[in-house]
Order: structure tokens, then C-alpha cells, then sequence
């Protein structure tokens, strides 16, 4: 059930979804140490959440996400592999060497924000 501190709680399309022992500590002391147990569940559901944001476009790239982990600092998604990146562009974000169509740079760097928002 526990491995490194982490505690597994499921698998989704794959993924093992596992919240490290370190959520706990910063729920109570973003709650200011009172008891809230409303705040105790949806801390990690938000960065459960935020994650499984990236997770989904990582799947409709088609890749395949290992691991979606949520820590008190955080949390972090792992895939298969990562797409080659070359360099900064103007605006900041990092483009593959490859070029794309504009409006479907734009549709990957707005998605996850817009996914966020509906959610």
C-alpha cells in the first residue's frame, strides 16, 4: 500500500495515482493546524486534479502517463516519453523544431488552462 512515502490509491487509464505522506502536513498547515476536513479532501483533489490536467494531454498526444503523484509541495505527472524540445521561442513557450500550425500551438498551450476553468 505504501511504497517510498507514497500511498497508492488507484490506477486510471493506466496511471498509478499515489498522494505522498507530506499532503497531510501541508493541509494542516495551510489550514492554520485547525481541524477542517472539508480542506483536508480537497487539497489533494486540486492538485489531483491540476495534474490529471496535464495527464490529458499527455494521453491525446498519444503517449502513456506512468505515474500522476500529489505531494505537499505539489505534484507531478510521468509519461513514457518526452517530445524532443529545441529551443525557447518569442513568446516563451517551447516549441518542437518541427513547425505546426499555429492555431494548434495555441489549442495545446490554452487547453489545459480552459480544462481547468470548465472544471
Amino acid at each position: 500500500m505504501f511504497q517510498n512515502g507514497y500511498w497508492v490509491v488507484g490506477r486510471l487509464r493506466g496511471a498509478t495515482i499515489r498522494l505522498h505522506w507530506s499532503i497531510l502536513v501541508c493541509a494542516v498547515v495551510l489550514s492554520r493546524f485547525s481541524f477542517r476536513p472539508g480542506f483536508f479532501v480537497a487539497y489533494p483533489c486540486l492538485i489531483l486534479i491540476h495534474e490529471f490536467g496535464h495527464a490529458f494531454f499527455v494521453w491525446r498526444r498519444g503517449h502513456a502517463v506512468v505515474n500522476v503523484e500529489a505531494s505537499g509541495f505539489g505534484g507531478q505527472r510521468l509519461f513514457d516519453k518526452v517530445p524532443p524540445i529545441t529551443h525557447m521561442s518569442k513568446t516563451g513557450l517551447w516549441q518542437r523544431r518541427r513547425s505546426s500550425s499555429t492555431a494548434r500551438r495555441v489549442r495545446t498551450v490554452a487547453g489545459q488552462p480552459i480544462l481547468m476553468c470548465v472544471i
